[in-house]
């Protein structure tokens, strides 16, 4: 492995674990709700460009769409400055189907998807 890929890798697990701190403290700050964690994941799209309220809802749209689950599943966006999100599954198979089948992608950027852990 090389240099410049070993960097990337360095690069992308400091940014997920920044990433699982910051969604578990938005978590934990939202008043009333309660997540089963266990079946819940995060999305990331890794972009500059700005995110209007359209293209907000086109991505969870997107994402219950390719997901293809069975038992069902909600979107919902955690952080809009960040374009972090939040997908809760009515079933473990479907939420593993997801992780299983990365890396996904929505208009050509990469979406980092992370498990919710207790």
């Amino acid at each position: 492995m090389n240099k410049q890929s070993q960097d990337i890798g360095r690069s992308v697990r400091e940014r997920e674990s920044k990433d699982r701190a910051r969604i578990d403290r938005v978590i934990s700050s939202r008043d009333g709700k309660t997540l089963d964690s266990e079946l819940c994941i995060a999305a990331q799209i890794w972009t500059e460009r700005r995110m209007n309220d359209g293209k907000f809802k086109a991505f969870i749209d997107t994402m219950a769409n390719l997901s293809k689950p069975y038992h069902g599943v909600k979107g919902d966006v955690l952080d809009k400055e960040q374009k972090t999100f939040i997908f809760r599954f009515n079933d473990l198979e479907d939420k593993r189907r997801v992780l299983d089948e990365q890396p996904w992608h929505f208009k050509r950027h990469t979406i980092v998807i992370n498990e919710l852990h207790a």
